[in-house]
């Protein structure tokens, strides 16, 4: 992952164009290892992130996560 400007502010947590693109490729779908192949990470580190991201954010699940993008106009 690259260090990008944030692109929005949820719950005093800068979202990265990143933290976007993660967020829309889990909601339409993807798996794990697909989204890795895509940052060209490994498989755990989508894994860690996606784990940080809701803990920082304070939602429980990966669909919370998915949820709050949405109402939050990041993700379609």
């Amino acid at each position: 992952m690259k260090d990008t400007k944030a692109v929005a502010i949820i719950n005093y947590k800068a979202i990265s164009e990143d933290d976007v693109t993660l967020v829309q490729m889990m909601a339409d779908g993807m798996i794990g290892s697909e989204i890795s192949t895509h940052f060209k990470v490994s498989d755990r580190t989508v894994e860690s992130w996606t784990s940080k991201l809701r803990k920082s954010l304070g939602v429980r699940n990966s669909y919370g996560l998915i949820a709050l993008f949405f109402r939050q106009g990041l993700i379609k």
